[in-house]
């Protein structure tokens, strides 16, 4: 897919990934819809684009509101902008000991991390379909495939939920045109990486449950996932991994029954 002249809509686009793959988009010569729940910070993105001299514009959007996304939608639809990126990125976490976190707070994740794509099918991806061209891109992550954190159940659950829906949307639009894009990063040098919302144990508790660090590798850069973005989407790719060999560890899990216990310790951090 050619990018220049393009307009990439990024659901969460104020920080993190979601900055670092504006700015990359940007550089592009694709123009860059930048929208998030905090508009302050998205202003601040798109104002970098700008200054640099490319095509920004900034918008306020909690992905969790259906008001909010079809307002995006009209936003957008106004100024006859159809989006030929739509990146859906926004996401929450919440983390503690399983029996500890309410239901309200599963219900916020899945409602930002898995709701929010819907809402922004349903009001994005007809336009799409009817000009027949274009990409949806999901951010999930390799814990979605691998849940090896366990004091995060409720965006491991959010974020497998997102791989199935990435495969079934794929076939649902194989021959319209539209493409999908599967974005799994692995672990990241993001504000968002610290700022899961704690339940039911404090940082202290949290660190002790967790147990010993076993990544030997540090975190990525966010720019490094946003290069990788770019790439996948140039060439139509379904799976854009950040991990390294995901096919062979892959295949080691399937050899292990999907049994955790069954694989070396430290795996697949190490």
């Amino acid at each position: 897919m050619e990018l220049e002249n393009r307009l990439v809509l990024v659901l969460g686009g104020a920080g993190g990934i979601g900055r670092a793959g504006a700015l990359a988009f940007a550089a592009t010569g694709a123009a860059v819809a930048v929208a998030d729940v905090d508009k302050a910070a998205a202003e601040v993105v798109a104002g970098q684009i700008t200054a640099a001299g490319g095509a920004a514009s900034a918008h306020a959007c909690d992905v969790s509101d259906d008001a909010a996304v079809l307002s995006l939608r009209d936003e957008l639809a106004g100024d006859a902008l159809v989006p030929d990126v739509l990146w859906c990125h926004a996401g929450a976490n919440a983390e503690g000991p399983v029996e500890r976190i309410p239901t309200d707070e599963w219900k916020w994740v899945f409602n930002t991390n898995v709701l929010g794509i819907s809402r922004a099918l349903q009001a994005f991806l007809p336009s799409m379909r009817e000009r027949g061209a274009g990409r949806v891109v999901i951010t999930s992550s390799t814990l979605g495939l691998f849940g090896h954190k366990p004091l995060a159940l409720p965006y491991i659950a959010s974020k497998a939920a997102q791989i199935g829906l990435a495969q079934g949307l794929s076939r649902y639009l194989d021959g319209s045109g539209v493409g999908v894009t599967l974005l799994l990063p692995d672990l990241t040098e993001t504000g968002f990486r610290t700022s899961a919302r704690l339940v039911g144990a404090d940082a202290e508790e949290m660190k002790r449950l967790a147990g010993p660090r076993m990544r030997t590798q540090p975190p990525m850069s966010a720019e490094d996932v946003a290069d990788a973005l770019i790439e996948g989407v140039r060439k139509d790719q379904f799976l854009v991994s950040l991990m390294a060999n995901t096919d062979r560890r892959l295949a080691e899990h399937a050899a292990a029954g999907f049994d955790p216990s069954a694989l070396p310790v430290g795996w697949p951090e190490t």
